[in-house]
C-alpha cells in the first residue's frame, strides 16, 4: 500500500497515529520498520503529539509507594473532577535494592530518568519509556564514592532540541571539613553518544559557579530547553543568597535567574521549583519538614523577573507534605500526611482521593508517548497472557482503534479545508484497514 503513497504523504500519516499502533505497524515491511525507528520520523512524531495535544497520547503519570504491599507502582491516572482513578498499570523495570522507590528525577518526551539514591548512595541511574515498554541503564558515571569517601550528587535531565539529544547533567559535591567543596564536579550525559564527560572550568562558557543546590528532593523543572533547580550561595556563615540556578542543555552552560524578593534570603530547604500547567513555579514551605503551610509563586512570563506573581498560599491543621500539582479543574494536588488530597484554594475545600502512600513517594507529572528509546533501549519484561486473554485483547484493541479513527475523523472534520478533510480521510481508511491486517 505504501508503494502507492509519496513519502512525504505517508510520513504526514504515520507521524498523527498512536505509538501502540506504530509499534505494531513496523512489522508490515522492513522500509516501514527503518522508517518508523528513524530518529528523524521519532522527532516528528513527538513534535506532533506535542502540537496536537492529542488525547490518546498524553496521561497523568502518577508514582505512590503503598503502605500494604510495600511496592512501588506507576500508572496512568483519570484526571477528573470526581475522580483520579487508574486506568493503566506500567511496570517499572528498576527495583530499588533498598526495598524502598527511586527517585525521579525528571520526565520530558516520554522519557522517565530515576535514580535509586534516596535511600542510599548508588550509581543507578536509568531511563525509562513506559509507553513503549523499553529502558536504558546509564553507565557508571566518572564521579564515584570510590574516588570521594562523602558525596552527594544532584542530577538534572531534558533535552537538547539543536541535536534531538536526551542529557543527563550531574553535579556531584564533595563533603569536606567544613561543607561541601567548590565548585563542585559536573558530568554530562548523552544519549546520542551513550557515555559520560566531564565538565571542567574551561569547557563551560562561564565557569562553573561556587553555587549549591537547594531543596530536600533536589526537584528540578525542564522547561525552555533548561533545567531549573533552586540553587543557594552563602554571603556570610549564617545568611545565604537564594536563585533559580539553570542549566542550558543545548549551550551546556549554568546561569542564575532571580526569585522573588522575598524568597531570596529563605531558607533554601524549604524552596522548591515546579511546574504549574505551563509556568515555572516556586514553592516555599513554612518548614523544611512537618510543614503546614506553603505559598506558591508563579512566573507569569517566562524569563522575566518581574512577573513574579503570589498565586496562592495554603495553610493548613495537618502535616503538608508537598505540593504535587495541577489539576485540570483547577485544583491542587497535595500530599497530606499519607493521604492524596484534592484541594480546592478558593473554598479551601479538600477531598480525599482514596491514595495512601509513605509520605515522599507520591509523584504527578503530565506525561505524552513518544518512540524515544526505541532502538536504544531494552525491552521490560512482561508476563506472559493466556491465548484466551490474547484474544479477547485483539477484538478489545480494534473497537478501541476503531473509536479513535472515528474521533480522529471528527475532530478534524470542523473548520477544515478540502484538502485536509481529503488526507483526514485517507489517513482513517489506511489506519484501519492496517489494523485489521495487523490483528487478524
Amino acid at each position: 500500500m505504501s508503494d502507492y503513497l509519496p513519502q512525504e504523504v505517508l510520513l504526514e500519516i504515520l507521524s498523527r497515529l498512536p505509538v501502540q499502533s506504530l509499534l505494531k505497524f513496523r512489522c508490515i515491511s522492513k522500509s516501514w520498520n527503518s522508517l518508523i525507528t528513524s530518529p528523524n520520523f521519532i522527532t516528528i512524531h513527538i513534535n506532533q503529539s506535542l502540537a496536537s495535544n492529542q488525547t490518546n497520547n498524553t496521561h497523568t503519570l502518577f508514582r505512590h509507594y503503598t503502605l500494604t504491599h510495600k511496592k512501588e507502582l506507576f500508572s496512568y491516572r483519570s484526571d477528573t473532577d470526581d475522580t483520579f482513578d487508574e486506568y493503566q498499570d506500567l511496570k517499572c523495570p528498576l527495583k530499588s535494592k533498598y526495598g524502598y522507590y527511586t527517585r525521579i528525577i525528571g520526565t520530558c518526551n516520554g522519557l522517565l530518568c530515576l535514580s535509586d539514591d534516596i535511600f542510599r548512595y548508588t550509581n543507578t541511574v536509568f531511563l525509562w519509556n513506559p509507553s513503549i515498554r523499553r529502558y536504558l541503564t546509564l553507565p557508571v558515571p566518572r564521579v564515584t564514592t570510590d574516588l570521594y569517601k562523602h558525596l552527594m550528587s544532584v542530577y538534572g535531565f531534558g533535552f537538547d532540541p539543536n541535536t534531538n539529544d536526551y542529557k543527563v547533567v550531574r553535579i556531584s559535591y564533595e563533603q569536606g571539613d567544613n561543607g561541601y567543596v567548590f565548585p563542585p564536579k559536573v558530568e554530562l550525559y548523552k544519549l546520542s553518544t551513550l557515555s559520560w564527560v566531564d565538565l571542567c572550568w574551561d569547557q563551560v562558557r562561564g565557569g562553573l559557579p561556587t553555587f549549591g543546590v537547594g531543596e530536600h528532593f533536589w526537584t528540578q523543572v525542564y522547561m525552555k530547553g533548561k533545567v531549573h533547580w533552586v540553587g543557594y550561595r552563602r554571603i556570610r556563615p549564617s545568611s545565604v543568597c537564594c536563585f533559580i540556578l539553570l542549566f542550558d542543555m543545548e549551550r551546556e552552560v549554568f546561569s542564575e535567574m532571580e526569585l522573588p524578593e522575598s524568597l531570596v534570603r529563605g531558607y533554601p530547604l524549604s524552596i522548591s521549583v515546579a511546574l504549574l500547567g505551563e509556568s515555572l513555579s516556586v514553592l516555599q514551605y513554612d518548614k523544611c519538614v512537618h510543614s503546614k503551610g506553603c505559598t506558591i509563586w508563579i512566573m507569569k512570563e517566562y524569563g522575566s523577573v518581574g512577573s513574579w506573581s503570589k498565586l496562592y498560599s495554603i495553610n493548613l491543621q495537618r502535616r503538608l507534605v508537598r505540593t504535587l500539582g495541577l489539576r485540570k479543574n483547577g485544583d491542587l494536588l497535595l500530599a497530606v500526611g499519607k493521604d492524596l488530597v484534592s484541594y480546592n484554594p478558593e473554598s479551601e475545600k479538600f477531598k480525599n482521593l482514596g491514595v495512601r502512600s509513605a509520605r515522599d513517594a507520591f509523584h504527578v507529572a503530565s506525561y505524552v508517548e513518544s518512540l524515544v528509546l526505541l532502538k536504544e533501549g531494552h525491552e521490560v519484561p512482561v508476563e506472559a497472557q493466556n491465548s484466551v486473554d490474547e484474544e479477547a485483547d485483539s477484538h478489545r484493541a480494534v473497537m478501541e482503534h476503531m473509536e479513535y479513527a472515528i474521533q480522529f475523523f471528527t475532530d478534524r472534520s470542523f473548520n477544515a479545508s478540502l484538502i485536509d478533510l481529503l488526507l483526514t480521510s485517507l489517513v482513517v481508511v489506511i489506519y484501519l484497514c492496517l489494523m485489521l491486517l495487523i490483528l487478524f
